[in-house]
């Protein structure tokens, strides 16, 4: 029987893409924003227990290229991985969300996550080194 955990995070990094019309940092942070609540509100139909945050990895380099950013999901009360399987499909209706404000995502990648006392293995913070 699978462990019950009480938090567990997970951590996907992806690349984004504005296209469309020009817009600025803040119009596409704003539009990312929308997006990740949009997919939560879908997830949170399937899934309860699951938050997420989604941030630009450095500094924006400019609004017309791709630039790399970071989902994190946190889940309560999840059987072990299943905040990665949360995160996982999170990211799919980001992704749709993302598209339709045309904003072009990339493939997710796993970079790394924390488990909590209950699970074995180290934790990982979300640039993937291990802590001790």
């Amino acid at each position: 029987m699978p462990e019950q955990s009480q938090n567990e995070s997970a951590v996907l990094r992806f690349s984004l893409k504005p296209v469309g019309p020009p817009r600025s940092e803040e119009q596409i942070k704003n539009d990312v924003k929308a997006a990740l609540e949009e997919a939560l509100k879908r997830l949170g139909e399937e899934q309860k227990n699951v938050s997420a945050e989604a941030e630009p990895e450095g500094a924006f380099l400019g609004v017309a290229i791709a630039t790399i950013w970071l989902l994190k999901t946190i889940g309560t009360g999840l059987v072990s991985g299943g905040a990665a399987a949360a995160g996982k499909r999170l990211f799919d209706y980001f992704a749709d969300s993302l598209r339709s404000r045309n904003l072009d995502p990339g493939p997710p990648a796993a970079a790394g996550g924390s488990k909590d006392q209950n699970n074995e293995g180290p934790a990982i913070d979300p640039k993937g080194d291990k802590k001790d």
